[in-house]
C-alpha cells in the first residue's frame, strides 16, 4: 500500500498511486539550461553604475536568493524526502534536488562575473537580522516534519513549498527584475529568470502534494489545521515585511510597500489554492508583469538579450531581441 508519509515498499515504482507526480518528473525532464550559455558580458559595467542604494538593495537579495537554494537542497535531502516515501513522487524530488544544485552553481556563476568576495555574499544573512529572521522561521517550520503529528508535517511542507518556494523564490527575485526592467544587469537578470521558471514548478508540485497531504490525513476542513496555515501566512508576511523594509527601501521605481502588496496578494493565491480563504482581500496582481516573464512557456527576454524557448540541451534556439521591447515597455507603464 502507498500513502505519502508510509509506503510500505520504497522499491516498486508500480503500480502508482500517484500518476500526477511521475507526469510531472517527465516534464521537468524536458527543462535544461546552462548557466554559462548566459551572457553576463555587461554586468560587470552595469554593476559598478548601480547608485549605492541600489548595490545594497541588489546585495541583500542576491545573499538572501544564494542562502536559500543551498537551505532548500539541505531540506529537500535530509527532511522532505526522508518523510514523503512513495518512489514516483521521489523521482520529482530527486529531479528538484537538482535543479536546487543548478541554481547554486548558477549564483556562484554570477558572484564570478561580477568579482563579488564570495565569503561577503554567503555570509551576508548572518550579518543582517531581517535576513536571518527569514531563515530563522524556516528552520522553525522545517522542524515540524520529525513530529508524529500529522498536521505538523503538513504544515511543514506547507512552509517549505507555498511559503519558501511559491513566496519567497516566487517573489524574491522581483526587486532585482525591476532592475532589469531598467535596463541594469541583463545577464544576471535573465540567470534568474531561468531559476525562477524552475521554481514555478517546485510550487505547482508543491500544492498538489500539500492538497494531496491534507486528504490522506483526513484534514480537510479541519478548524486547527486552517488557523496554524494561516498564522504560518501571517509570520511569513510579517519577516517579509521587516526585509522589504530594511533590505529593500525604495529604488529604481521600486519600493517595500509595492513588494509587500504583492507579497500579500501571493499569499491569497496560495491560500485560495489549498481550498483556504484569503487573508487580505487581494483582488488585481501590484506586480503584474511578474507572473508575464517568469511563467509563460515562451520567455521572452526583457533584457535585451534573447528569446529563448525552454528546450532540452542544446536544442536551444535564440532570437535577437532589441532595445525597443524594454521602451515599449516603459512607454505603456507611463500611460
Amino acid at each position: 500500500m502507498k500513502t505519502l508519509l508510509n509506503t510500505q515498499d520504497h522499491y516498486n515504482l508500480s503500480p502508482m498511486a500517484y500518476p500526477w507526480a511521475f507526469e510531472a518528473y517527465k516534464q521537468a525532464r524536458k527543462n535544461f539550461w546552462d548557466p554559462e550559455q548566459i551572457n553576463m558580458g555587461r554586468d560587470l559595467s552595469s554593476f559598478q553604475t548601480l547608485t549605492p542604494a541600489e548595490k545594497e538593495m541588489f546585495l541583500d537579495v542576491f545573499a538572501t536568493l544564494t542562502t536559500s537554494d543551498l537551505a532548500i537542497q539541505e531540506n529537500l535531502a535530509l527532511r522532505v524526502y526522508e518523510t514523503i516515501t512513495p518512489p514516483e513522487v521521489r523521482l520529482w524530488l530527486g529531479h528538484q534536488l537538482a535543479d536546487e544544485s543548478l541554481h547554486s552553481y548558477s549564483y556562484q556563476h554570477i558572484i564570478e562575473c561580477l568579482s563579488l568576495d564570495d565569503a561577503s555574499v554567503y555570509r551576508r544573512y548572518q550579518e543582517r537580522p531581517y535576513i536571518l529572521k527569514k531563515f530563522k522561521l524556516g528552520n522553525e517550520y522545517a522542524k515540524y516534519i520529525h513530529s508524529a503529528d500529522p498536521a505538523d508535517k503538513v504544515l511543514a511542507i506547507a512552509f517549505f513549498y507555498l511559503c519558501w518556494e511559491g513566496l519567497w523564490f516566487y517573489h524574491g527575485f522581483t526587486p532585482i527584475f525591476a532592475l532589469g526592467r531598467k535596463g541594469k544587469m541583463p545577464g544576471t537578470c535573465e540567470q534568474l529568470q531561468y531559476i525562477a521558471k524552475d521554481e514555478v514548478t517546485h510550487f505547482t508540485f508543491g500544492i498538489k502534494l500539500v492538497n494531496a497531504l491534507i486528504d490522506e490525513t483526513g484534514l480537510r476542513g479541519d478548524p486547527e489545521l486552517r488557523d496554524q496555515l494561516r498564522w504560518m501566512f501571517e509570520k511569513m508576511e510579517n519577516a517579509e515585511w521587516e526585509y522589504a523594509d530594511k533590505g529593500i527601501g525604495a529604488v529604481t521605481g521600486y519600493s517595500a510597500l509595492t513588494h509587500i502588496e504583492h507579497t500579500r496578494y501571493l499569499i491569497d493565491v496560495r491560500l485560495q489554492q489549498i481550498g483556504l480563504s484569503k487573508m487580505y482581500s487581494s483582488k488585481e496582481p501590484p506586480i503584474p508583469w511578474l507572473a508575464e516573464m517568469i511563467e509563460t512557456r515562451k520567455e521572452k527576454n526583457f533584457f535585451e538579450t534573447h528569446v529563448t524557448e525552454y528546450q532540452t540541451g542544446n536544442n536551444l534556439v535564440f532570437e535577437l531581441n532589441s532595445m525597443e521591447d524594454i521602451g515599449d515597455w516603459q512607454n505603456a507603464e507611463q500611460q
